[in-house]
């Protein structure tokens, strides 16, 4: 494995350049720092050699945490980095990254793994890893949250995997720990700087009232991503309050005739359930079917291209997350990647649909709108949506205001997308609150992770 020899005084830098036999790690452990580092392994499961630090597997009954190794406390910096790498004979459960207590179990701490992305007792898919292979993983701290990065196998650049907005404890403890998975790990540091993490775009959409403009760049960490221009159709896209509110075009009222199927439209006047359940005045929704228009039965058009907002991220990888502020029954909002703002008859769609469901749409032309996924999920005002697209994958997840993450669906796109990002609404009664983009790193926008 490579080695980093590069002069300088980090936080944590263990290279494990002391050999230890099978169970010689049990109990306290005095090196190296910060700190006394906990170690756990009732079973006899850890050695060193070599330079490597090795899990021959975990305790006989699965308990999370045994073995496991607990360094000392490093304050909490937006953008303090933990680095590790790792190889796997068998891949079944581990986790490193940052905890929030030194107590020896993995419980109530905040970690990323490989075989599954952990924070408290959620789990979110990434894939099946390769053994093998060496992989490296970055777990960036962020003012509140986490940021994680995987290179190797599959991941040829550093790529964002994910990022959460869980815990924000001033004190927080560099760990590696272990369930069933039979692996070494090596290099576990922690740099003596921070880092920056680039992003596209981000908004945290407070100023003026008017035009949205250009996004202004803060998010938790102030980090960049501003100065980018808000494309949408002239005027209907705002800042009203410090919120976000898109204001889609309508057609003229129709009385008459059938509703074009596909075509979004606005309630203006209903028989109850006449367009589908639980309908309403000033409800929205897509035609499924050429039902019959009448003085009783009344809509207006909605233009599509004006219910999007985006921003063009020079890259069809990204991830797009935005905070829901507001969002009105029958009446939907979310995120979206389309190809062209101007036009968009191919995207992709996640959204709050008003009725207690987060939903995914994959859109090939402008009436053409496939189901990808659903799940149902109460709203809650500051509810986050995020969207995660590298080539024809997708994911979607449902961001909690407790910032709690869950995976709605995952899956393949028809084809790739074009790098236009944004908010995705069809009432003015929705509003947002924040937007961010990043991208994925499959153009290695993240290379300086090498640096550390």
């Amino acid at each position: 494995m490579r080695r980093h020899n590069r002069p300088r005084v980090w936080l944590l830098n263990d290279e494990f350049s002391y050999p230890l036999a099978a169970g010689a790690m049990s109990g306290t452990f005095a090196r190296p720092g910060p700190g006394v580092p906990t170690v756990v392994d009732t079973e006899a499961k850890l050695s060193v050699a070599n330079g490597v630090l090795t899990f021959a597997g975990g305790k006989v009954a699965p308990d999370w945490g045994d073995p496991g190794i607990w360094y000392g406390a490093v304050t909490r910096v937006a953008g303090r980095t933990l680095l590790y790498r790792t190889n796997y004979t068998t891949s079944i459960d581990d986790e490193a990254g940052w905890d929030n207590t030194q107590e020896g179990t993995a419980l109530g701490g905040y970690y990323t793994s490989f075989g599954d992305l952990k924070e408290i007792n959620n789990q979110i898919s990434i894939g099946a890893v390769s053994n093998a292979v060496e992989y490296s993983f970055a777990v960036i701290l962020r003012a509140t949250g986490t940021f994680y990065f995987i290179r190797g196998g599959a991941y040829t650049k550093w790529t964002l995997l994910f990022l959460d907005s869980i815990g924000d404890e001033a004190s927080m403890y560099p760990a590696i720990s272990n369930r069933r998975s039979v692996m070494t790990a090596d290099n576990i540091r922690v740099p003596p700087g921070w880092v920056s993490i680039p992003i596209i775009a981000s908004d945290s959409c407070v100023r003026a009232d008017g035009p949205m403009g250009l996004t202004d760049g803060l998010t938790a960490e102030k980090n960049g991503g501003g100065g980018k221009a808000w494309h949408f159709d002239a005027g209907v896209a705002t800042i009203a309050t410090n919120k976000a509110v898109i204001t889609p075009t309508l057609g003229a009222e129709l009385d008459a005739g059938n509703l074009v199927v596909g075509t979004w439209y606005s309630i203006t006047a209903t028989q109850a359930d006449h367009f589908y359940v639980g309908c309403a005045v000033g409800d929205t929704f897509r035609a499924a079917a050429a039902t019959g228009l009448d003085a009783n039965n009344k809509v207006q058009a909605i233009a599509l291209s004006s219910m999007f907002a985006t921003v063009s991220t020079g890259t069809a990888n990204v991830k797009i997350r935005s905070t829901v502020a507001a969002l009105t029954a029958k009446r939907m909002a979310g995120v979206a990647i389309v190809n062209d703002y101007t036009t968009p008859t191919q995207g992709i769609v996640a959204r709050f649909d008003g009725g207690g469901n987060v939903s995914i749409i994959e859109f090939t032309t402008a009436t053409t709108w496939n189901a990808l996924g659903t799940a149902a999920k109460a709203f809650t005002a500051s509810d986050l949506i995020e969207l995660d697209v590298s080539g024809v994958a997708w994911r979607c997840y449902h961001v909690t205001s407790l910032g709690v993450a869950v995976l709605i669906a995952s899956g393949i796109l028809t084809a790739a997308l074009a790098g236009n990002a944004g908010i995705w609404s069809t009432s003015p009664l929705n509003t947002f609150s924040s937007a961010e983009v990043y991208a994925k790193g499959n153009e290695s926008q993240y290379s300086f992770l090498d640096q550390l």
